[in-house]
């Protein structure tokens, strides 16, 4: 077993996207709220892929959000276009570890 960051439905599903998923356009943003002991995350990674090529990376306003439950999990995904250069390269997932804070006390 792993560490927590590395067990949590967040990093599970980060590399489930970053193995599934070919459009590398863009940096995908995750916010993972819940829990599932057995997580399948193929229809999700299907449905990413055919939502970001419905996406126009040079539009102007090109911010774009998929919603997907399942089970115990929510997850919302936000989706940046990469500067022209960058687009096709890895990485997919521009925070492949969920966010935490704590508190240091003198």
């Amino acid at each position: 077993m792993g560490t927590p960051e590395h067990d949590s439905p967040h990093h599970m599903l980060t590399q489930a996207l970053e193995a599934g998923v070919t459009n590398r356009d863009w940096f995908l943003w995750l916010d993972v709220s819940g829990d599932d002991p057995r997580p399948d995350y193929t229809s999700l990674i299907d449905q990413t892929e055919a939502w970001l090529e419905g996406q126009d990376p040079d539009a102007p306003d090109p911010a774009a959000e998929l919603v997907w439950h399942r089970g115990g999990l929510h997850v919302q995904i936000r989706a940046l276009p990469k500067k022209s250069r960058a687009r096709g390269a890895n990485p997919l997932v521009g925070n492949p570890y969920p966010a935490f804070a704590y508190w240091v006390t003198n």
